[in-house]
């Protein structure tokens, strides 16, 4: 009897020895696959922040060419005696430039807010329920951006004209009480040097002989456009900082996109 009682006991051993064997096994590989999901974080991480580092050094040689080619331009024709609308040269690259200088903001501000999901993920901060990887991330933030991107709808269209006009003032005379950001500067610097060119070939209507119809109508269209081109670049600019565009905005998005949450350790 004493005999079945130890064997009982000893099975009974046994079977919690090899329950707590199959725990450690499961213990070893969440923590395996903890590793390798952590890894694919920060590969992914590293990837990120050089996209975003050759993005923004784009950017700023772009702008160096921009700014460089139409001083170049201008001093040439300041030296001789040219027609007005050949001051409107330099605008085949001012107008374009300000135009995909800012498109690429967006996609900076974009490409920051899942790097910013990235950082938090690796700290532990969040923790990922569906995690894509960008690329199929970003297809799904594409095909989803109306209702991705939530929070925050057009800030521009808020807005009364009054707070437009003073947000362009602030803009282009870079009033803050704290130093003038990299967009406003850039935007700046684009508005005064496509608004010279039409203002040069304003003046030098009255300098120059043989002006024409074709070429003063040439002046007031492309002065209309580079005023498109100014309110719509100001209103890109306006959602970058406070709408649609802006950090928090994309990061809201993405977190719903990745199925994000604070781990228990961050709340």
């Amino acid at each position: 009897m004493q005999g079945g009682n130890l064997a009982d006991e000893y099975r009974f051993r046994v079977r919690w020895v090899s329950y707590f064997q199959k725990l450690n096994k499961l213990k070893i590989l969440l923590m395996v696959g903890g590793i390798i999901i952590l890894e694919i974080y920060k590969r992914e991480h590293e990837l990120m922040k050089d996209d975003l580092f050759h993005l923004k050094d784009c950017q700023i040689k772009f702008i160096a060419f921009a700014v460089t080619a139409t001083g170049f331009l201008l001093s040439i024709l300041a030296n001789g005696k040219s027609s007005e609308a050949f001051y409107l040269i330099p605008l085949i690259i001012l107008l374009p430039g300000w135009c995909v200088f800012f498109d690429k903001a967006v996609t900076l501000a974009r490409m920051l807010g899942y790097y910013t999901i990235l950082e938090g993920l690796i700290v532990g901060r969040y923790e990922s329920k569906n995690f894509k990887g960008w690329e199929r991330a970003l297809g799904e933030y594409r095909e989803n951006s109306e209702k991705k991107l939530m929070a925050s709808k057009s800030s521009w269209k808020t807005i009364s004209i009054r707070e437009k006009i003073g947000f362009f003032f602030e803009v282009v005379l870079l009033r803050r009480n704290i130093k003038p950001n990299y967009w406003h500067l850039i935007y700046s610097i684009f508005f005064w040097l496509s608004w010279l060119c039409i203002g040069l070939s304003i003046s030098s209507i009255s300098t120059f002989l043989g002006q024409n119809i074709m070429s003063k109508l040439s002046i007031l269209i492309i002065g209309f456009l580079t005023l498109i081109f100014s309110v719509s670049n100001l209103r890109t600019l306006h959602e970058l900082e406070k709408g649609k565009y802006s950090c928090k905005s994309n990061n809201i998005a993405w977190k719903k996109i990745l199925d994000v949450v604070k781990t228990k350790s961050a709340r």
